[in-house]
């Protein structure tokens, strides 16, 4: 009789690094626009802090998210959420341009993405929130492999 054993190794040599790298605000934000505090990112943050002064008034950021990683990636959900504790009778929006849903994020690549603050132009008289009402809009990104 004789005894065979096959050994085999394999190595993972592949990585998962899709990250932000990056804010900045645009200069299609309007005048009325303070910065509370200067954006800041991490490498699954980005924040921003405005203030807006009236009616029509909106904050523009860029934000860059890389692909550092081997792996092909795809923006598989976005999803934008309110905080509904605040009180500013629904005067803010925030909207995410420039990428979308199903897009592809190859390895070494990044999507470029403008994330927009705006005091709607219809928060007047009875709907204009009080001064100093705040909301927070949290939008997520979900990455997942290709």
């Amino acid at each position: 009789s004789t005894r065979m054993t096959l050994t085999g190794t394999a190595t993972v040599g592949s990585t998962w690094n899709v990250e932000i790298t990056g804010i900045e605000k645009m200069e299609a934000s309007t005048a009325g626009v303070t910065e509370a505090a200067a954006p800041s990112f991490t490498a699954t943050t980005a924040t921003f802090n405005v203030e807006l002064a009236q009616p029509g008034d909106k904050a523009v950021y860029q934000v860059t998210v890389e692909n550092k990683g081997t792996i092909t990636a795809k923006l598989s959900d976005i999803v934008s959420t309110l905080d509904d504790s605040k009180d500013s009778k629904d005067a803010l929006t925030l909207s995410v341009t420039g990428v979308e849903e199903n897009a592809v994020l190859e390895a070494g690549k990044t999507h470029v993405f403008t994330m927009t603050a705006e005091y709607k132009e219809t928060a007047q008289n009875d709907l204009a929130p009080a001064n100093g009402d705040k909301e927070v809009i949290t939008v997520t990104l979900d990455y997942d492999q290709n």
